[in-house]
């Protein structure tokens, strides 16, 4: 029995879909829309996660949108966080010195379903905060490891 229970805790790894984060709206290396889609509603994580083709999205208060471009990234708009979703066609360029420089200080996120947790379930130094602000505060902070996002806290 505890074989089968290992195998099923496998597949549900191997089904994960990951996100890096990046500040701003999503956009084509050339600062293109990349096949965006906008929907009233925010199901965005769910509905890019279970689509093969979509590549990334963005989440409003009441809205959002998905992405269907092989490359997509934030374009600086501190209103806005670009979810990359990570995968085998992500392209793997080399870059030149000069795009390495403008992206020393670049901070990005893994975006997961649920809290952030410590791998033994605990809260990971958890700090409340009444307002949205916390990708710009862990971003800046080199102790921050992780943020929570709701409509009116983080």
């Amino acid at each position: 029995e505890d074989e089968d229970e290992d195998e099923d805790e496998d597949e549900e790894e191997e089904d994960e879909v990951l996100y890096t984060t990046s500040v701003g709206a999503c956009r084509t290396e050339d600062g293109g829309k990349a096949g965006l889609t906008f929907f009233r509603d925010t199901d965005c994580l769910l509905r890019c996660s279970t689509n093969a083709t979509c590549t990334g999205y963005v989440m409003g208060e009441t809205w959002c949108e998905t992405y269907y471009h092989e490359y997509v990234t934030g374009d600086g708009r501190t209103e806005y966080e670009c979810h990359e979703k990570e995968g085998d066609w992500k392209k793997d360029e080399d870059k030149d010195e000069e795009d390495e420089e403008e992206t020393e200080d670049y901070v990005s996120y893994t975006t997961s379903i649920g809290a952030c947790r410590t791998e033994d379930g605990g809260k990971a130094g958890l700090t409340l905060f009444s307002d949205t602000d916390c990708l710009l505060r862990c971003s800046t902070n080199e102790k921050c490891t992780g943020y929570v996002m709701g409509e009116t806290w983080c």
